[in-house]
């Protein structure tokens, strides 16, 4: 398992963090205003609570060795 010791973990988080923002911008930009013209305002709604349940659900705690 690497660790942020590991010689490569800084060039593989970097990678990672570009990928993730990459992500964003392409649902912010593309995938989101289609949904937008998509939904009705309370299907919007419904569909922002239930991600926002879903996301709350998660928590991020690193494993230590």
């Amino acid at each position: 398992m690497m660790g942020p010791t590991d010689p490569e973990f800084s060039d593989k988080a970097t990678k990672l963090r570009e990928a993730v923002l990459a992500h964003v911008r392409q649902e912010e930009e593309s995938e989101f205003p289609h949904l937008r013209e998509a939904l009705e305002p309370d299907q919007m709604e419904e569909l922002t609570d239930s991600l926002r349940e879903f996301r709350s659900s998660f928590t991020f705690s690193p494993k230590k060795p």
